[in-house]
């Protein structure tokens, strides 16, 4: 009954954002698996892989520079991901992230006994 009473454009825009709404939980697990795959990286590691893709030397990463350093510590990521990403660690798509943001988020990450970004 309370169908009857939505229009065919309530009922496919419904629709749509709940597609849109999974995928992006499918997305953020995913995200977050491969995230927790850099668990084995060491501190120095990641400070080195980090300095790399700061091509600019500005003390932050842009995403394409988040992705090409994760890329580097043998995590691939596409666009979807790597903006995922972003958004657990706190960014959006538009903002860069600093080191210390980084180094921070591994921290939380290798002390926890279970990686606290998977949804």
């Amino acid at each position: 009954l309370q169908l009857a009473q939505h229009s065919l454009v309530d009922v496919v825009s419904g629709g749509f954002m709940c597609f849109v709404g999974v995928t992006y939980i499918i997305v953020g697990r995913k995200t977050a698996q491969k995230l927790a795959e850099l668990r084995n990286t060491s501190e120095e590691t990641l400070k080195s892989k980090f300095a790399q893709a700061d091509l600019e030397r500005s003390g932050t990463l842009t995403q394409t520079q988040f992705q090409n350093m994760t890329r580097s510590l043998g995590v691939e990521m596409n666009l979807r991901e790597t903006e995922s990403a972003f958004l657990q660690l706190g960014k959006d798509a538009n903002e860069e992230l600093t080191y210390e943001e980084c180094q921070n988020w591994w921290n939380q990450m290798y002390n926890d006994d279970a990686p606290s970004l998977i949804v």
